[in-house]
């Protein structure tokens, strides 16, 4: 049997995350899986949400407001960084750019439409 959670917020929390538990488990996502996901999430939150005068909190900072290892918040906010990085890719963007005048160069995603393109609809 489980100890009793003595503080009310975490006794909501567990009836909160308890459906989603269930959830998980039925797609097949593991606990280890769900932590990295979950730690991904406090690193974020504390980077965004957790500012002093608007600057961006420290590693160690962010380690001591989530309880995340400061080499796993490096890492976390390492390859933010560079998810950020690649959607902004200065080959893409031209592309995207060109792509909105003129629509004719881009190519048919399904048969619907290769078959619409060579009709000339």
């Amino acid at each position: 049997m489980p100890e009793p959670t003595p503080d009310p917020l975490l006794r909501v929390l567990r009836g909160l995350v308890r459906p989603l538990v269930r959830t998980l488990i039925s797609r097949g996502v593991t606990a280890p899986a769900f932590y990295r996901l979950l730690k991904q999430v406090y690193v974020e939150v504390a980077h965004e949400e957790f500012r002093i005068d608007d600057a961006p909190p420290t590693d160690s900072r962010i380690t001591l407001l989530t309880g995340v290892h400061r080499r796993d918040v490096r890492a976390i906010l390492e390859a933010e960084d560079r998810r950020e990085e690649s959607r902004l890719s200065p080959c893409l963007f031209p592309r995207f750019v060109i792509g909105l005048e003129d629509r004719s160069n881009i190519a048919p995603v399904n048969a619907r439409q290769q078959r619409d393109a060579t009709v000339g609809r």
